[in-house]
């Protein structure tokens, strides 16, 4: 986009996260490197059944990609669970507000990874359902998607979005201050990532990102085997544990934590 002041456009966000409980969604201006909230936000739950659909798929991947019909038949599902999305928060804007010119669909993940040394059959890859045409075809609004796959074939590890979005709240942040970075920001939804955003300098910042492991999925997975319930609210079934700090340690002398990152 244009990176004149003049040039800041609506735009829509829309995320849904591993968690798959629904679909965020937002308004806001931007010109592609900066970013003004408009207020116009909304969440919206998946229904039962897709969510169910969902969560089979993640389980079973390999399975569910060799069943054509099935695939397809999700896909559409979330698709239109987007599309009812956008319609929604379209209500919420002002009779004279400018139409959005430009829809980031993040579609729904089902597979991920980024280790090039998988044994996974399915191999380095990652998966999201979700067709950005038929999304652009029922809105009539352009539609920017499949990132996470054009960040692997990059070199990256496919998490491209949080990255660029956290460096624009860091740069927004200059305003206040001479320079707002080196900064670190730290997201934990499903699966937890971060950000490191370096010093300004000549107006550009060295951005690094990446997925660093699970964050909320597996305590949602424990609640619904155990317990019938999509997510411990309140944190109140954790509340009841004791920390093993033996476990902790141990845990803690994992190799994992001496590589360097992004891992």
């Amino acid at each position: 986009m244009d990176k004149d002041t003049n040039a800041m456009r609506p735009i829509i966000g829309l995320m849904s996260g591993t968690s798959a409980d629904g679909i965020d969604a937002a308004i806001l201006h931007s010109d592609g490197l900066r970013l003004d909230r408009t207020g116009i936000t909304a969440s919206f739950a998946y229904d039962p059944a897709l969510r169910n659909g969902i969560f089979d798929a993640v389980h079973d991947p390999v399975a569910f990609m060799t069943d054509t019909a099935s695939f397809e038949a999700l896909s559409d599902a979330i698709t239109d669970a987007h599309s009812a999305a956008v319609m929604a928060i379209l209500d919420q804007m002002p009779d004279d507000s400018e139409k959005p010119c430009l829809i980031g669909f993040h579609g729904q993940t089902i597979f991920h990874e980024p280790d090039a040394n998988t044994t996974s059959p399915l191999g380095r890859c990652t998966i999201q359902l979700g067709s950005g045409q038929l999304l652009a075809d029922a809105t009539s609004i352009d539609v920017v998607h499949d990132v996470r796959r054009a960040d692997m074939a990059a070199g990256g590890q496919g998490a491209p979005l949080a990255p660029i979005y956290h460096a624009a709240l860091i740069t927004k942040m200059d305003a206040k201050m001479d320079d707002a970075g080196p900064a670190v920001i730290i997201n934990i939804g499903g699966v937890a990532n971060l950000t490191y955003v370096g010093t300004k300098a000549k107006q550009e910042r060295n951005i690094l990102g990446f997925d660093t492991g699970p964050g909320n999925a597996l305590m949602d997975d424990y609640m619904r085997t155990h317990f019938n319930q999509p997510f411990d609210d309140g944190g109140r079934i954790a509340a009841k544990g004791k920390i093993d700090n033996g476990f902790v340690a141990r845990v803690m002398q994992d190799d994992f934590f001496a590589r360097s990152w992004p891992k």
